[in-house]
Parts: structure tokens; sequence; C-alpha cells
């Protein structure tokens, strides 16, 4: 931050340009931990096998996908060695192929609303740009 004040910056220039990402970046990752630990006392209350392994699956995605999207950081200060960080990728892959069989019930777990899976491109993209659809849903589910 000493090298910014010399450049002549006001202190709420060398806040915003030193401090305001390490901020937020922090509070992040601090909700991120809180939702990880609250993920792990659910789980824990989980009486059925078959559901407990789901909502875990679920949970270890959600994580992985946290660490994934800081990989580069993580790798250049030497935290996760670059064959851990390909194998966290196939990880999560696999994590995610798992979790595919039970998309249904994930989907009304989470009340996720029906009219919003369906993608108009999904199933044939030259018909359906031949003519003008004017942002109507066309029925391609996902």
């Amino acid at each position: 931050m000493a090298a910014l004040k010399s450049k002549g910056m006001t202190d709420y220039e060398v806040n915003m340009m030193g401090t305001s990402e390490l901020i937020q970046d922090l509070a992040q990752s601090y909700g991120e931990r809180r939702i990880i630990d609250c993920c792990r006392e659910f789980a824990a209350t989980i009486t059925l096998k078959h559901d407990k392994k789901v909502m875990e699956t679920v949970f270890r995605v959600f994580a992985l996908d946290c660490v994934k999207r800081d990989l580069s950081f993580y790798v250049r200060e030497k935290a996760i060695k670059p064959s851990a960080a390909a194998n966290l990728i196939i990880a999560q892959n696999s994590l995610i192929k798992d979790m595919s069989v039970n998309i249904e019930d994930l989907l009304k777990l989470l009340n996720v609303p029906h009219d919003i899976l369906y993608a108009p491109l999904a199933q044939d993209y030259v018909s359906y740009y031949s003519k003008p659809n004017f942002g109507e849903v066309v029925a391609a589910r996902l």
C-alpha cells in the first residue's frame, strides 16, 4: 500500500485499490466457510443412508466449486499441487455425474420452478432460429 501512496494516491484511492478486493474475498470466504459448516451440521441430522449420501454429494460439489473458483491462487501459493488440482476437477465431475441420478428429487427439494427448466436451443437450434420466437419458451426440456 505504501507503493500506491507514493504514487500520489489519496487514502481513499489506496484503500479502494489496495484493500477492497481483499476485504470482499475475505467476506466471501467467510460466508462459504459458514455455509459448509452448516451443511456438515445438517448432514449429521439426516438419518436415511441414501438421503444422507445424496446431500453430502451436493455439499461436496459446492465445496469443490468454491475451491475451483480460486484454484489458480491455491496452486500459485503452493497450497494445492497441480496434480491435485487436475484431480479436483475430475472428482467434481464424477460427483456431479453421481448427483445427476437424483436430479428430479433435488429440483423438487430446491423448489426450482418447472418453467425455467426449458431451453429453446437444447433441441434444434437451426429450426429455432429459422423463425422469430420473441423470447417464448419452446418445449425443449433439459
